[in-house]
């Protein structure tokens, strides 16, 4: 058996830092009484196992690849990944009853094997609620500020079609900057990180500026990032207001190469914005230092030109570690992908980018027990639209009936409750589910999977690995 290298996250490493985007991490004050937990939970399993590994069982959330000539094995709970040739998977799985000390030893302490009779659901949940209880006071607040539903694209999909076009009024600045500077009372990092978007983002900058100043004016350190269509950027945005904003990474969404992006698009025809003028800003971006997160929406209609778009976005960009891949599968559409059909993309696109690292959430696969599916049931990430109600995820802007408050009358309860939320009876015993926590609560309203693009990753990822 042998670890894979740069995968490895050993069990008593699992609570040592939260990464956040924006830059930075943060270390957990109660990470040595966790650590030490789980030290000797480890001690009292190897020493059990050492008088009877019979009553032991491989862990439910091992993923078993098998190649030509041995088997990869991913732990999703441990985020640990080994090779074991025949003779040792026989072993793992009980089919041979003789194991040695040692390889008894790394199947415990790489979360292979646990106790028969172990509810590893449960230890599961109690793990990521430890985290979840630091992580809930230690990491910095997120707030997803809406700077105006306006947009100069017209993309079919778009989630927010329907709601009302305007800017957020800046009679409310002052207002949302209080609930901010409020929101820090009881926390122990002074730190917020900011999502500016839309609409088109940056067709309201004078909002972006009004909040950014405000914040430097209380002594609130923060970063921020920006998710637009990239259309009406310049270099002075750049260089001068992008620094004075503190934006740390930017998301595009592209559909295609350039005729079906233009066509997506359906930018106004007073824009001439146009495919190769995205290249050239994505270019600007990547000069000036900023991460640029290429968001790659993918339906049935477009998965292979997407691919086509990805040997192509190589070609420009391959040498440069600032820009990296968003693949996303377009929900609430009927030109939907099969599971097994996003499963094949995603391997594709794997071997086209040839790097995986360029997949920005594949680097960023979590070494920790997922606490909660993402900032829906997040109290400290809030979204706020241009009419001031607050949401638990930006893709219920502009819907008040799916608010949870507003800068006026925020709702403490509502907001506590969004931690307590029910895992799906399906996801239970599902091997992704230390990944993923039940998925996307949201998806369910569009009658999409909740399954997160992360699932894919892994499982495309771990067959490219047993091929090589």
């Amino acid at each position: 058996m042998f670890v894979i290298k740069g995968v490895n996250k050993d069990v008593f490493n699992l609570f040592w830092s939260y990464k956040f985007r924006g830059g930075g991490e943060i270390n957990f004050q109660d990470r040595n009484s966790i650590v030490n937990s789980a030290k000797k939970i480890i001690k009292n399993l190897i020493k059990e196992a050492g008088s009877d590994e019979g009553r032991f069982k491989p862990s439910m959330y091992n993923i078993c690849i098998p190649s030509r000539s041995d088997w990869v094995v991913y732990n999703t709970l441990f985020n640990t990944m080994v090779r074991l040739n025949d003779g040792e998977y026989r072993k793992l799985t009980g089919k041979n009853k003789s194991v040695g000390n040692k390889l008894k030893t790394d199947f415990i302490k790489n979360g292979l094997w646990c106790r028969k009779g172990t509810n590893e659901k449960s230890v599961y949940l109690e793990l990521a609620g430890k985290y979840n209880t630091s992580l809930s006071i230690n990491k910095p607040l997120a707030f997803n500020l809406t700077t105006t539903t306006k947009c100069n694209a017209k993309c079919p999909y778009c989630y927010e079609k329907g709601v009302r076009m305007v800017d957020f009024p800046k009679n409310k600045v002052t207002r949302l900057l209080d609930f901010m500077e409020s929101k820090l009372a009881d926390r122990k990092n002074n730190f917020l990180v900011v999502n500016w978007f839309g609409g088109e983002t940056l067709a309201n900058t004078s909002f972006i500026s009004d909040i950014t100043e405000g914040l430097k004016a209380r002594n609130i350190d923060f970063s921020s990032s920006i998710i637009t269509n990239g259309s009406l950027i310049n270099e002075y945005m750049v260089k001068k207001q992008f620094v004075d904003w503190k934006v740390k990474d930017i998301q595009i969404t592209i559909d295609g190469l350039k005729e079906t992006y233009e066509k997506t698009k359906r930018y106004s025809k007073s824009l001439s914005f146009t495919f190769e003028s995205l290249m050239e800003v994505i270019g600007l971006f990547a000069d000036n230092e900023i991460e640029v997160h290429l968001r790659l929406n993918v339906s049935r209609s477009n998965c292979q030109e997407i691919l086509k778009l990805a040997e192509y976005l190589q070609s420009k960009f391959a040498g440069l570690k600032n820009i990296t891949y968003y693949p996303a599968f377009i929900t609430g559409i009927r030109d939907d992908l099969t599971p097994d059909e996003k499963s094949n993309f995603v391997k594709q696109l794997l071997t086209v980018i040839k790097n995986p690292f360029k997949v920005n959430i594949l680097s960023r696969i979590d070494s920790v027990p997922q606490s909660h599916p993402c900032m829906v049931n997040d109290p400290g990430s809030y979204t706020v639209d241009v009419n001031g109600n607050i949401y638990a995820c930006e893709h219920r802007v502009g819907r008040p009936e799916y608010g949870i408050g507003s800068l006026e009358n925020f709702d403490e309860d509502a907001n506590r409750k969004r931690a307590n939320f029910e895992i799906p009876e399906y996801c239970h015993k599902c091997v992704y589910l230390p990944k993923c926590c039940g998925g996307c609560s949201v998806n369910d309203e569009t009658g999409d999977e909740r399954c997160m693009i992360v699932k894919y990753l892994i499982q495309s990822y771990l067959e490219i690995i047993a091929e090589s």
